[in-house]
């Protein structure tokens, strides 16, 4: 028997190669529920331990954005009036390039500012 994680849309379809014994203990936890409302609350505890499994098993750059990169990605946005695209926040490649792109503006305007400065100092 298998265990299939399946997704029409993206044509996705995983064998996640479960034993026997789980295969026969999770199909008995599904029949209990078939008709209690619990059912849901059961796929909901499933999916919540999953999902994240599944997201660490991805390449470093498909992986979504770690909560260092969101807090500095905020604060860059903050201090140029900028909204952080959705994409930008969906993956760590995407974001990598958010933080290039914009730090870069940040210390391009610290370095006017000190040297706008200076100058009048001079």
């Amino acid at each position: 028997m298998a265990l299939l994680l399946i997704d029409p849309d993206y044509d996705l379809l995983l064998d996640l190669g479960a034993p026997a014994g789980v295969l026969e203990s999770l199909h008995e936890q599904w029949l209990r529920l078939a008709h209690d409302p619990e059912r849901e609350e059961f796929a909901a505890r499933v999916a919540a331990r999953l999902l994240p499994v599944l997201s660490d098993s991805l390449d470093w750059d498909l992986k979504p954005p770690t909560s260092a990169q969101i807090s500095y990605a905020v604060s860059i946005a903050r201090k140029l009036n900028l909204e952080i695209p959705a994409k930008v926040l969906q993956r760590r490649s995407d974001m990598g390039m958010f933080l290039d792109e914009n730090a870069d503006l940040i210390l391009g305007t610290k370095r006017t500012r000190r040297g706008l400065r200076s100058s009048k100092r001079a």
